[in-house]
């Protein structure tokens, strides 16, 4: 392979950069080198390795956004099976960002990722349940570090009433682009909320719960969610994740602000999930469905 001068290597390294101890029986180092070009990316590059569930993992210490590396690396002559699970975790981003294009502010100490799901939504199956089905899988990683979060739909994990982090969908030719930020170290100040129907942050260290390596929890999150679409999904049927949803949704029956697609704000009450992953809601007038739109509790102080 001849090596062009603008392009930047991604260094062969073993799964050590992940779990110390664990590189044998984790990952395996890549057999070649291979190359991104640094037009597009900043920051040195690792290939960590293929987890033994045949899933690549990249990794890197900063870039501008994990959705622009994956996109990069699922496109490139690096990852070409569109059949694989691929993801790229980062220490910081640059240039992150998050529902609507809004700034994802992306300090060392949390989680930043973003995964290919090559997956194909069909049947009972719509593609309004992705952003639910990871939030779900988020929310069930962390309940096994004994964190109790709910979900602020369509894609907002949320923590003491609090936004602990967020899910970005972004559908592509083959597959879907799954950002996953977590506020595991710090969270931004209240004052750098960019919308009324934004909550505040919070992270888990201001909580005094402490998990310090977001590379690690990565790696189990991942494992879930190859699992969940491999192995589950066509197993169950969707009124099993909505219920499952209906349990941790926010706001469940209280009053809520409703900013539709169309820039129209409303109140009306949240009554739960439709069998396709919408949102519904009632008021005097009747009863609504929605797929795209922001909310925010009336009595939210």
């Amino acid at each position: 392979m001849q090596k062009n001068k603008s392009d930047k290597i991604i260094h062969k390294e073993k799964g050590s950069f992940f779990i110390p101890g664990k590189e044998n029986t984790v990952f395996s180092p890549p057999e070649n080198e291979y190359f991104l070009n640094k037009n597009s990316l900043s920051g040195e590059w690792i290939r960590a390795g293929e987890l033994d569930f045949h899933a690549d993992i990249f990794a890197a210490y900063t870039c501008v956004s994990t959705m622009d590396a994956l996109d990069l690396i699922v496109n490139s002559r690096i990852q070409s099976d569109i059949r694989k699970y691929v993801s790229f975790v980062s220490e910081t981003q640059s240039g992150g960002r998050g529902q609507h294009k809004r700034t994802w502010i992306s300090k060392k100490g949390n989680l930043y990722a973003s995964v290919k799901i090559p997956f194909v939504f069909s049947g009972e199956w719509s593609e309004n349940f992705l952003p639910l089905i990871m939030g779900n899988l988020v929310s069930g990683v962390l309940k096994e570090f004994g964190i109790n979060t709910d979900i602020k739909w369509p894609n907002d994990i949320i923590y003491s009433g609090r936004k602990l982090g967020g899910i970005l969908v972004e559908k592509k030719k083959n597959y879907y682009n799954v950002g996953i930020g977590l506020n595991l170290d710090n969270s931004p100040d209240d004052c750098e909320l960019e919308s009324f129907f934004s909550l505040p942050a919070v992270s888990l260290r201001e909580k005094n719960i402490n998990i310090s390596n977001p590379f690690t929890f990565w790696n189990i999150l991942f494992e879930h969610i190859f699992y969940f679409f491999n192995k589950r999904l066509a197993k169950e049927k969707p009124f099993a994740l909505i219920n499952d949803l209906t349990q941790k949704l926010l706001w469940l029956d209280e009053e809520v602000f409703v900013k539709d697609y169309s820039g129209k704000v409303s109140k009306m009450t949240l009554a739960g999930l439709s069998g396709d992953g919408g949102l519904i809601l009632h008021n005097d007038s009747g009863k609504k469905v929605l797929y795209s739109a922001m909310i925010r509790a009336v009595s939210f102080q």
